[in-house]
């Protein structure tokens, strides 16, 4: 009995610093597109169809080569490429911007534990 506790102990610790750790790694990612959490926190679109909207265009992001690279490079979003991918305006891509390169940089990355943190519409189309 003993030795299960100790076990799940350490296990509990074990999963709070590599979260601790991913968190560290993600504020580093952001300040890369000189991002922090608190603009993050206030860039976070309030409506689940405007949340969902981002997700796609991360989506589209993480998933396409050629565009994954140029935000990677010029730390920007390709704006035209995206709205004439996902029928959206400039003005709302240039309005979630940040919401945009915060969930592209968990899709790309290797953030087990963050993406758990991902709101439901994040993970599916809206």
């Amino acid at each position: 009995l003993d030795a299960r506790q100790a076990w799940q102990e350490f296990r509990e610790r074990d999963i709070q610093e590599n979260r601790r750790s991913e968190g560290l790694q993600f504020i580093e990612q952001l300040s890369a597109y000189n991002l922090d959490l608190k603009q993050l926190a206030a860039a976070t679109p309030k409506h689940r169809q405007a949340r969902a909207r981002a997700a796609k265009a991360a989506r589209i992001l993480a998933s396409t080569r050629q565009l994954a690279q140029h935000v990677r490079a010029k730390k920007e979003l390709p704006l035209k490429e995206l709205e004439g991918m996902l029928n959206v305006s400039r003005k709302t891509l240039e309005r979630q911007r940040k919401y945009i390169i915060a969930l592209f940089i968990i899709m790309t990355g290797d953030y087990q534990y963050l993406g758990e943190y991902l709101p439901s519409e994040v993970e599916q189309d809206g």
